[in-house]
């Protein structure tokens, strides 16, 4: 039997019997006042198909569903809305491929991101512990600024890119990541910032940036 409103952590008094409140409460009540309280906080929403996340990159790379995408709703840490449409978009986590196509997406709060695009497709191998990928992006748009980057580091990122047809290549395993690009490409954009993606006692430190046909990245614990 749990403590009543009167018994929790005070000493019984006569004096308690007089105050307003002192009368054991409904447990029902109780209940309905606990919802009323947790709907007052913004919550990340979320489909089975697409996982919350802190941005379009993510939201491509966490599906597990293929076909016509449509979504909108609060980011994964509730600092942010979006909404999303695309004639397909597939990830395959074990795989590792993904496809995106004829899409546009917006974010605004912590992460704002303004996108469109024809196609952009991916694929990823793993071997002894290093993780490769390789990814194409065909008639895109990019705005961007805020705290989430693509690599799933949290700092700062800004940019603006339009992209005729770009490749990008990663490898990387552990704490480390190291990311090279070509595009026939107009624009700047730069990302800054740290992340734990091995779950290790080491903070890795992040940084990529794109100016005009070459991309740089790298992750690093050093």
């Amino acid at each position: 039997m749990g403590p009543s409103a009167i018994g929790a952590g005070r000493l019984y008094t006569p004096a308690l019997e007089d105050e307003p409140n002192a009368s054991i409460q409904d447990p029902e009540e109780l209940a309905c006042f606990a919802h009323a309280e947790s709907e007052s906080e913004p919550e990340a929403e979320a489909s089975e198909a697409t996982p919350a996340t802190d941005n379009n990159a993510a939201r491509t790379r966490e599906r597990n569903s293929s076909g016509f995408y449509a979504d909108a709703g609060y980011t994964r840490s509730g600092d942010g809305v979006f909404a999303g449409v695309a004639a397909l978009k597939t990830a395959d986590p074990e795989g590792g491929e993904e496809l995106e196509l004829f899409s546009a997406s917006g974010q605004l709060g912590a992460q704002n991101e303004l996108q469109a695009g024809v196609a952009r497709a991916g694929d990823s191998v793993e071997y002894k512990g290093v993780r490769g990928s390789v990814a194409v992006d065909v008639l895109t748009t990019r705005v961007n600024g805020g705290i989430y980057n693509d690599d799933d580091s949290v700092g700062a990122n800004l940019g603006a890119m339009n992209t005729a047809v770009g490749i990008e290549v990663t490898a990387g395993g552990g704490g480390w990541q190291a990311t090279v690009g070509v595009s026939a490409s107009m624009g700047v954009a730069v990302s800054s910032g740290e992340r734990n993606i091995d779950g290790d006692a080491t903070i890795e430190r992040c940084f990529k940036g794109s100016i005009g046909a070459l991309t740089l990245g790298f992750c690093s614990e050093l």
